[in-house]
C-alpha cells in the first residue's frame, strides 16, 4: 500500500484499494464522552473519510438513545444489553 501526493492509497499496482467493512465493538460511544469513546470516535470518522463503512455496535446504556443512527458519518448500532458490572459502574 503507498500513499500518494493527494493523501488517498493505491496498491502497488496503482488500483485502490477496496472498501472495507470495519465493525468496532465497545460498551459506550457517543454521547458518553470518556477517553476510549472519543478515540473510537477520530479513529471511525477517518477511516470513513478513507472511504470505508464503520459500523460501531455499543450497548444502549440508557433508554432514550437511538438504537441506530449515522454520527460523523459512522454507523451507530445499540443493542439492548442486561446489567453487568463493570469497572466503573453498572450498565442499567
Amino acid at each position: 500500500m503507498m500513499q500518494t501526493n493527494n493523501g488517498s492509497a493505491q496498491t502497488r499496482t496503482g488500483a485502490a484499494p477496496e472498501k472495507l467493512k470495519i465493525l468496532i465493538c465497545w460498551l459506550y460511544y457517543l454521547p458518553h464522552r470518556t477517553g476510549v469513546p472519543i478515540y473510537m470516535q477520530r479513529v471511525g470518522e477517518e477511516l470513513v473519510r478513507r472511504g470505508h463503512e464503520v459500523t460501531i455496535l455499543v450497548a444502549r446504556h440508557q433508554p432514550h438513545l437511538a438504537p441506530e443512527e449515522i454520527i460523523g458519518g459512522v454507523r451507530v448500532v445499540r443493542v439492548w444489553a442486561p446489567p453487568i458490572p463493570i469497572s466503573r459502574g453498572v450498565i442499567p
